[in-house]
């Protein structure tokens, strides 16, 4: 079902067609225990990893994956409706698009797009910094190579 396929994509092509904005794909390294984005050698973004996550990636020590977050699964550091939250990172507001009831917020990890997708109670807008939160039990993780989602 159409839910289904959002909820668990089989692959990073029926992850990008399924909701709107796509879900972000991030490029980085598994090291064990953290996925981790580097730039120019040095490590950019580190997010540290369920035992779940990590039993998951077991095959994928020191190797590239893609990391799929949804941008309405990422939130503002602070709301308190999240049972499974990322340890916070930071953010600088690209580009802010108020959208009626939902706000846009554009930014990047290195060179890498992310989109956060938000409620017009969040008032953000370009050059912002905030912090932010993933919603850890929503992230997908695929094979670079395959695109296949890694089960």
């Amino acid at each position: 079902t159409p839910k289904e396929l959002f909820n668990e994509p089989v692959n990073m092509f029926v992850a990008s067609f399924i909701g709107s904005p796509a879900m972000n794909f991030l490029n980085g390294i598994f090291d064990g225990s953290k996925f981790i984005i580097k730039s120019e050698n040095k490590i950019i973004f580190a997010l540290p990893l369920s035992k779940t996550h990590i039993s998951l990636l077991k095959n994928y020590v020191n190797k590239q994956v893609v990391l799929g977050v949804r941008p309405e699964d990422i939130y503002i550091n602070g709301d308190k409706s999240l049972n499974n939250p990322s340890e916070p990172f930071a953010l600088i507001c690209d580009i802010s698009e108020l959208l009626g009831r939902e706000l846009i917020v554009y930014s990047y990890i290195g060179n890498q797009r992310i989109i956060i997708k938000t409620n017009n109670k969040d008032d953000i807008t370009s050059g912002d910094k905030e912090s932010y939160v993933l919603d850890m039990t929503r992230i997908h993780f695929f094979d670079p190579e395959t695109t296949k989602t890694i089960r």
